[in-house]
């Protein structure tokens, strides 16, 4: 009975252990996926053209804007 139950307990401990490994494994591969993702699904390229855009697009409403509040404000100037 003794013999057995160290049997067992040296079966649990290797697939404990083997089961650690499968876990570091995972969380190794999840980290390079990640990795990839990060460096590759979006180019750098694509990404400041994109921000330029954003930003020339910006730019024009906020002159817009601006124009519209002068416009108001000169309004508002005028003696009536």
């Amino acid at each position: 009975i003794v013999k057995l139950d160290n049997k067992g307990n040296d079966r649990v401990e290797t697939l404990r252990h083997e089961f650690g490994e499968t876990g570091q494994a995972l969380r190794t591969k999840m980290h390079e996926m990640e990795t990839w993702n990060r460096d590759n699904f979006v180019r750098m390229e694509l990404f400041d053209s994109a921000i330029n855009r954003i930003e020339k697009s910006m730019e024009k409403g906020f002159d817009k804007i601006d124009k519209h509040i002068e416009t108001v404000v000169q309004r508002l100037q005028k003696p009536n």
